[in-house]
């Protein structure tokens, strides 16, 4: 089990680890890069009703952490409906990084819920009036207060997420999700929508769309693999890719292509890449039938196993990945393929259920390593001395201060140049993507384990000071510690300028 769950019911925890890679495979048709920093814990409590279910969770500048999830209802109803729904909101909310408008996320969520909870919902939109979409209520954020308008909210936001996946892929939808920009903008760069003509064109596709039932309206939620092609215009042939959690190559894969740049541009310039868990779509892969895993199926061939990103690529046909793109642990990729049908130099071993680790830093990396026990326990005295500018602490005031001046001064010494100003689809994009491929919402977790904002600034600026200090004492040994310092400086300055640009340019 992946670990992002923890219940005391083992069911719901296998079902929200399903739900978790469901969600995710149809919307960035690719699993999360990594387990959430923390697991989530699900409270259950029975009733007699189908079920209910409400998820927390928080933002903080691009991170998000804090979650907690509570249901009920009777069992069928919290396996089929709520935890799938909830565990949507979770996946999106990791994936787009910031709240997101409540009819379009409750509509979106809905879509992982069961047949029989969809052809309800389009019973009830097809009584909605178009009126109800207007500007305001397509930006509201808050639930409505009456019992008719939640309804409406949930079936309607239901009824044109369906709508708008007629328009467009399921990763058009996430990237509208991801846009800040005002609503009517939105509607008009990514579906060349008006509010007005949305309103319009929605309420005559509702009344002459073919039934209420998933098989005959087309259900984008309940598409099998190959009813479900990411986008009918795009020309790279599909590659599909059969995997499970438990799977140790599928998860060297998985690490590979979320760890190395080159190796994932050179994949998805040439295929599309689509992911399907044996667990979560059994039905489907006894079909195909799926045997071996991982299993790789192009439109005229298949083969299985994975002994790493240059044998991936030669058996695609494209460029070789350069030496620095070959993952840093020492061992050989194991292979899940059969003895009989092994080549050199893969080879067989169980399939492990526990994820991957990490590759440990290379020497002489350990030698800042041996800094961080004394660091933090520094920070941790002095961040709650020191307070925060907003309660007026003078030692988190000055802090605050040098960490401004430290980012200008490192700005200024390795001569790097702001770009532009305010906010933009390209920025936004960026910020989405800085905290992946670690584990995620690390820095959200710190944020809720030290309690207050001023504590977390406060101890960001000490750390930045403090390993500016390591770093200049590194620099003055000798020269493999003294190159290791300058590339780890680099490093630092090009993360902070992707995740947070300076505004102003530096002479």
């Amino acid at each position: 089990m992946a670990g992002n769950f923890v219940c005391s019911e083992p069911g719901i925890v296998q079902a929200a680890e399903q739900a978790r890679i469901r969600s995710a495979l149809f919307w960035s048709e690719a699993p999360l890069p990594g387990n959430w920093f923390a697991p989530c814990p699900i409270t259950v409590r029975p009733a007699s009703h189908s079920g209910c279910g409400q998820t927390t969770f928080q933002f903080d500048r691009g991170q998000v952490s804090g979650w907690s999830m509570d249901v009920a209802g009777t069992p069928e109803g919290v396996l089929h409906n709520v935890i799938p729904h909830e565990v949507d909101h979770m996946v999106r909310a990791s994936l787009v990084r910031h709240p997101i408008e409540r009819w379009l996320d409750e509509g979106c969520a809905l879509l992982m819920e069961s047949p029989e909870m969809h052809a309800h919902l389009r019973q009830t939109a097809a009584g909605i009036s178009p009126s109800i979409i207007t500007v305001m209520w397509l930006e509201g954020q808050e639930y409505p207060q009456s019992t008719q308008e939640r309804s409406d909210l949930y079936a309607g936001g239901f009824s044109l997420v369906e709508f708008l996946l007629t328009r467009g892929s399921p990763s058009r939808l996430l990237e509208f999700q991801r846009d800040t920009s005002p609503m009517p903008v939105r509607l008009r760069q990514h579906y060349h929508l008006s509010v007005e003509t949305l309103r319009r064109e929605w309420a005559f596709w509702r009344d002459t769309r073919n039934g209420t039932e998933c098989r005959e309206a087309g259900c984008r939620g309940h598409a099998v693999p190959s009813e479900n092609p990411a986008s009918g215009s795009d020309p790279r042939p599909r590659l599909m890719l059969w995997t499970a959690s438990w799977c140790g190559p599928c998860q060297q894969f998985k690490q590979d292509y979320a760890t190395l740049p080159e190796f994932r541009q050179a994949l998805d310039a040439s295929f599309r890449l689509q992911w399907f868990d044996i667990d979560l779509l059994a039905e489907q892969a006894a079909a195909v039938p799926v045997t071996t895993i991982p299993l790789w199926i192009l439109p005229d061939r298949q083969w299985t196993g994975y002994s790493g990103p240059d044998d991936l690529l030669n058996r695609l046909k494209l460029t070789r990945v350069s030496p620095s793109m070959v993952p840093t642990a020492p061992e050989a990729v194991p292979s899940v393929v059969p003895p009989s049908e092994q080549k050199p130099p893969s080879r067989t071993t169980p399939a492990p259920r526990v994820p991957t680790a990490r590759p440990a830093p290379a020497t002489p990396g350990w030698r800042i390593l041996r800094w961080v026990p004394v660091t933090l326990s520094a920070m941790q005295w002095l961040g709650i001395i020191g307070g925060s500018v907003a309660t007026g602490g003078v030692g988190g005031f000055a802090l605050t201060a040098a960490m401004f001046l430290f980012r200008w001064r490192n700005s200024r010494s390795s001569g790097k140049r702001a770009s532009g100003s305010g906010s933009s689809p390209e920025r936004s994009a960026a910020a989405v993507t800085a905290p992946f491929p670690r584990q995620l919402d690390e820095a959200g977790e710190l944020l809720e384990l030290r309690q207050t904002e001023g504590r977390v600034a406060t101890l960001d600026t000490l750390r930045g000071m403090f390993l500016d200090d390591e770093l200049d004492k590194l620099e003055q040994s000798d020269s493999v510690a003294a190159q290791l310092a300058v590339s780890l400086r680099k490093a630092i300055d090009a993360r902070v300028e992707e995740v947070a640009p300076l505004t102003t340019e530096v002479a």
